[in-house]
Order: structure tokens, then sequence, then C-alpha cells
């Protein structure tokens, strides 16, 4: 059992802050956000090395880099190149800090509003972008998300068959799904068995909270609902039956915090972390 935590809850801070940070609170790595201040495209090599020395210092290891390449299904021919050239770079920059994961994002829209013809355009460029992965020994994952093509277990399934490459998997959450309101339990995992490479974990209650910075609205299948960010344990996403059967599957990837409740990175994490534990416990991990 691995546990790690996106560096996005530390987005006011340094890399070097947010990596001390999760050091000390007892996470074993941490996700990489692929934007500023952490880890945007335009990182130099000189700066990546520098990272990864952090990295060694605090012991810890990058479980992955969350990027925002993707809208595979929608864009057009030229920003297709750009972002197989970002992927190059993300590529490399994996290399320096001894990373194995790119998160990428399928494109939208809702699955059940696409067409045949978009899941087929974003295999055919996700399958393209894979290969340069392959080249490089990296993998892929795409996460489950409300408003994409693989908001569902079964859509992610259909999207991933229609790519067929080994090296391109999901990021498995929960709580998205939960805003989709699909079966995100055992039966996700199932589905979708070992081509699960990341495990986000959050919480969320639907209706509005007690704190409007918590609150967004999203489209759903059963219209505009309004949800709530919660910090774990304390929303309606129940994860224990999904790690139960990840401990069934003999899962071996990590399992990342991902809370985007509105309160300090540092004490928003600490708690994530203690929950994550003993959600992982009574899982069997």
């Amino acid at each position: 059992m691995r546990i790690s935590v996106c560096t996005l809850l530390f987005a006011d801070k340094t890399f070097e802050e947010a990596v001390k940070e999760a050091s000390e609170i007892g996470f074993d790595g941490v996700e990489i956000y692929g934007r500023t201040p952490h880890l945007p495209p335009g990182t130099s090599d000189f700066r990546a090395r520098e990272m990864r020395s952090v990295l060694e210092y605090y012991g810890m290891q990058a479980s992955g880099i969350d990027t925002y390449l993707g809208e595979f299904s929608t864009d057009g021919d030229d920003a297709f190149f750009n972002v197989q050239e970002e992927l190059k770079i993300f590529l490399q920059l994996c290399d320096f800090l001894n990373c194995n994961m790119l998160r990428i994002w399928s494109g939208g829209p809702n699955a059940f509003l696409a067409e045949k013809e978009q899941y087929q355009k974003a295999a055919e460029r996700i399958h393209a972008c894979a290969v340069l992965a392959a080249q490089a020994d990296k993998k892929l994952a795409l996460e489950i998300h409300n408003g994409s093509l693989v908001e569902t277990a079964e859509a992610a399934s259909r999207l991933l068959d229609a790519v067929n490459m080994v090296n391109v998997g999901v990021v498995h959450d929960a709580a998205n799904m939960y805003i989709t309101d699909t079966n995100y339990g055992e039966e996700s995992v199932e589905i979708l068995g070992k081509r699960i490479f990341d495990v986000h974990v959050k919480d969320l209650i639907s209706g509005k909270g007690e704190n409007g910075k918590d609150v967004f609205r999203d489209f759903t299948g059963n219209g505009e609902k309004t949800f709530c960010h919660r910090l774990l344990g304390k929303g309606s996403v129940n994860h224990i039956p999904m790690m139960r059967a990840l401990k069934k599957m003999n899962y071996q990837g990590w399992f990342s915090a991902e809370s985007h409740v509105f309160m300090p990175g540092k004490e928003k994490a600490a708690h994530e972390f203690g929950v994550l534990r003993q959600q992982l416990s009574q899982a069997g991990f």
C-alpha cells in the first residue's frame, strides 16, 4: 500500500515546501501538479533534477504527473500537434523525476452524449500518444471524470478497448463517479481490472454545504446538479467497497489524496492522510 498526495493541495506552496510538508505528514509520495508553481510544461531539465533531489532528500517518490493534456475528441489537428509536442516534454521530465506515469484527459462531451465518431477520434489520438509513451517506457492514465468520454467504468472500458495499448489505463476516482451517479464500487473495479493504474480519493456530498467556496455545479445525466467538496469521511462517497475489490485484485498502485476542500493545504492533507489510512486498513490493506 502506497499513499501519495496531489501537490495541487499545496498550490500556494513551492514544490520544495509541498514535498517537505507531505513528508512530515507521512505520505510515501507526491502526485505532481503539472502546472505552475510545481511542474509547468516549460520546466527545464535542470529544475527537474533539482526536484528529484528534493524528493530523494525527503525519501519520497513521484507517483505520477497530473498533466492537463487531452481534449482528444474535440480539438483540431493543430491543437493535437501541440499536445504531442508537450507530451514529449513531460515524458522527458518523467525520466528526470524517476516517474513512470502521466495523467491525461480524454475530452468530452459526457459519455451519454458522445457520438461514435468522438470515441474513434479520441482513441486514434490517444493511441498515437501511447506509442510515444511506450517508446519512453511510460504509462498514460485517463482520469475517470464527469463531463468526459470516460465518466463511467463502462465508458472508460469502451475507450480503452479502442485504444488497445497496454500502457494506457485509468485513474479510478470514486468521487467523480459519484457526481456522474454511476457505480464506483466493486463492480467498477471488476470492469476495469488491471487497467486501473492509479486511484484518486476525495469526498463530496450532493447539494449545498456550509462553505460556499466548496460548492460547485456540474452537468450530469440527471441535469445540472449542485455538489459540495467535503473532507474525507465527512461526505457521501463510500470508498471501502472499491478498496476491498482492489485488495482482492492485488492492486499494487498508488492511492492519491486529492481533496478540493477550501482550507490550508497541510491541515487538509493531514486529515486526508489519516482517514485514508483508516479506510485502507478497513479494506484489508
